[in-house]
């Protein structure tokens, strides 16, 4: 075995230029040494210089479209913001809201042009976009009363607590009793028929 090669303790930031005293005394774990965290930082490539750069665009795991805009107030830790709300701000002229959604309408959320999007009022507002029954109670709907379509009379609220249309009250459909031959109203036979009024 040869003997071990020696390098210096004393070396050079490749930052600032600045010297300094490297705190172990055997081969640099890399060619270019730092002083301090802040320069090691501000020395590494970054942006378009970064050797792995494609152009500050990356897709989320949802399919959305992240685009690098560091310092903006959307951007997250690691400088990059949702096209989709950029485009939109721009839309309307004025600072998206927390509650504010953005909505594609062709359901492509890599499609980011004006025509694409639109600004909702809220979650509520968003999710009617993606229904696909036009019969849902829509928010802030008035829910009418009407009559069970029985004919029993009786009075029921035409939506339920999910917002589905009703048209009977439960139990008077008679959807669930054609085996027992037990409806409300006019009875049935046992394969589900009207029976016959016979006069006795």
């Amino acid at each position: 075995m040869g003997r071990p090669r020696l390098y210096p303790r004393e070396t050079t930031c490749a930052n600032c230029g600045r010297g300094f005293s490297r705190s172990r005394e055997g081969k640099p774990r890399t060619m270019r040494e730092f002083c301090s965290p802040q320069c090691r930082k501000a020395g590494q490539p970054s942006g378009a210089t970064h050797w792995n750069w494609r152009g500050g665009r990356t897709l989320t795991p949802h399919g959305y479209v992240l685009i690098k805009r560091r310092g903006h107030r959307l951007a997250d830790c690691r400088g990059y913001v949702y096209e989709h709300r950029l485009v939109a701000e721009e839309m309307v002229g004025r600072p998206l809201l927390p509650t504010d959604h953005v909505h594609h309408r062709n359901g492509d959320t890599q499609d980011n042009r004006p025509e694409n999007l639109e600004v909702t009022d809220g979650l509520p507002d968003h999710k009617v976009r993606h229904r696909t029954r036009p019969d849902l109670r829509k928010p802030g709907e008035s829910n009418p009363e009407i009559t069970c379509g029985c004919g029993c009379g009786r009075i029921l609220a035409r939506f339920d607590s999910e917002g589905r249309p009703r048209g009977f009250l439960p139990g008077h459909s008679g959807r669930g009793r054609k085996r027992t031959g037990q409806t409300h109203g006019r009875p049935r036979d046992t394969k589900g028929r009207f029976s016959k009024c016979i006069d006795g």
